[in-house]
């Protein structure tokens, strides 16, 4: 996936999303500039720069990081580096969370996921790990919480005690509209 957006404090200037397994390198660029011309606005008029950096797609990461590094470089903004499981966390509703845990579950290679859990107001309760799915399923079992990722699924698929885990739906992939508001919120580094 493949997503760029622009926000101003809590307002979508504009946004564009594209699924699909390959041509993110194309896409990128000509959808950023789209996406600043249905905004109205231009690369100077932006006060910072987000991205993920990870975990995922090794090709997809370097493809955005290398994207948002020359964009910053050549406009002079700063560039906020934010996490792809803390982006896919922002992305579950409020409501949704309330009073529960939030495990954001991000498909990785030979049955293991990366995983991070988060409290109900989406501050971290531990580090990023690479878990196998069903230990995951184990831990999380008798627990009340909001799956999130591309791996929800496979999870909750593998847990005993599957209706005390939700799933929470359209948070598969990283929105550029979580990370343009959680690089918005996060310190400037070196300021």
């Amino acid at each position: 996936a493949c997503s760029v957006g622009v926000v101003e404090g809590e307002r979508v200037r504009a946004a564009e999303f594209v699924a699909g397994p390959r041509g993110q390198g194309e896409r990128l660029l000509p959808m950023a500039l789209a996406v600043l011309e249905k905004a109205g606005l231009g690369f100077a008029d932006m006060d910072r720069l987000g991205v993920t950096i990870g975990p995922g797609s090794f090709s997809g990461i370097r493809i955005g990081l290398a994207a948002a590094r020359g964009l910053a470089l050549v406009t002079g903004r700063p560039l906020g580096g934010i996490t792809t499981l803390r982006a896919i966390a922002a992305g579950v509703p409020a409501a949704l969370r309330a009073g529960r845990e939030v495990a954001v579950v991000s498909e990785a290679r030979r049955g293991d996921a990366y995983t991070q859990l988060f409290d109900a107001n989406l501050a971290p309760l531990g580090e990023p790990e690479l878990s196998p799915k069903a230990d995951l399923a184990h831990t999380l079992g008798g627990r009340d919480v909001v799956l999130a990722g591309d791996a929800a699924g496979a999870v909750r698929d593998l847990a005993s005690d599957r209706e005390r885990l939700i799933v929470a739906e359209g948070t598969a992939n990283p929105d550029a509209i979580a990370v343009a508001r959680l690089a918005a919120q996060d310190p400037i580094v070196g300021s």
